[in-house]
């Protein structure tokens, strides 16, 4: 690479950590926001800067080469170094700078963490040139990617991670749920084995605690995403759980709660994060939710 860092090489360095951190580059499309023909021009000015090829990208999968590999731990430090520094000058300057990374687990309805909502508005109010990124992705992935410094705290389950500080922020109340005009919805003095002949909505997220509250089942449909959820829930006379608050607020007429008793859960919502002290844009954020 040429003497000196160019906005521009820095922010090619930037895909290409997302790019790893996700294993590949369609994965790291919703991360970075950018079409995968714009991502794979980053990664190809990149190359040509430092002449060497970083990754293969071909039939058999996205795989980083020797180099790459070195490069990828030399650019992690790097960003995160730059990262402290602009967070430092801007100390300087009594105001704040830089980015604070928030991963979310998929699939979790933020909307109705008003706790969290709020706190985010107030972030902004009080830091307005912190840039603000947020992905989502899987609780695994996203204990991963805190791990390695490549996320600054997550919003998710509670982390079976020692090595994490975890504190709630909002309790959920999951309930089963069936469309309009479904043959069980009205019907009162319901038990487990009314619902075995219909399908079983589970959710990647909650999937394990909807399981164990419900009976064993063959004709199970699995979705990743709540929209894809509530989409067939809508769709097909199948049954699965949903956020209370989300169907009283904006699902009333479409889905309707089941009369199944002793069926409903409530799951915990946690802001976690590593055991250190965190970067002053980071301890900004947490004094401002624990103020609300």
């Amino acid at each position: 690479m040429k003497i000196g860092l160019p906005e521009a090489d820095v922010r090619h360095l930037r895909a290409f950590v997302a790019i790893v951190d996700a294993g590949g580059f369609s994965q790291a499309q919703p991360l970075l926001n950018l079409s995968q023909s714009t991502i794979s021009n980053q990664i190809s000015n990149l190359e040509e800067n430092l002449g060497f090829t970083l990754c293969d990208r071909g039939r058999g999968g996205f795989r980083l080469t020797k180099k790459g590999e070195v490069v990828y731990h030399s650019a992690v430090k790097l960003l995160n170094m730059l990262d402290d520094f602009r967070e430092d000058m801007s100390g300087l300057k009594k105001i704040m700078l830089g980015r604070l990374r928030v991963g979310i687990l998929h699939g979790l309805e933020i909307g109705y963490l008003p706790r969290l909502m709020t706190a985010f508005e107030h972030y902004k109010i009080e830091a307005p040139e912190v840039a603000l990124d947020i992905s989502f992705a899987s609780q695994s992935e996203l204990e991963h990617r805190l791990i390695k410094n490549n996320l600054d705290l997550v919003i998710g389950l509670p982390p079976l991670n020692d090595d994490f500080y975890a504190e709630t922020i909002g309790i959920q109340e999951q309930v089963l749920v069936v469309a309009k005009e479904h043959p069980l919805e009205g019907k009162t003095s319901l038990c487990a084995q009314n619902i075995v002949e219909y399908p079983v909505v589970y959710s990647d997220t909650f999937g394990d605690e909807e399981r164990s509250m419900l009976p064993a089942s063959r004709n199970v449909i699995n979705v990743s995403d709540l929209a894809g959820k509530i989409a067939i829930l809508c769709a097909l006379p199948a049954i699965g759980y949903l956020p209370e608050q989300l169907l009283a607020k904006h699902l009333a007429g479409r889905l309707v709660p089941l009369a199944l008793p002793g069926t409903a859960f409530k799951t915990r919502v946690t802001l976690f994060r590593r055991r250190t002290r965190g970067n002053r844009l980071l301890r900004k954020f947490l004094e401002i939710i624990r103020s609300e």
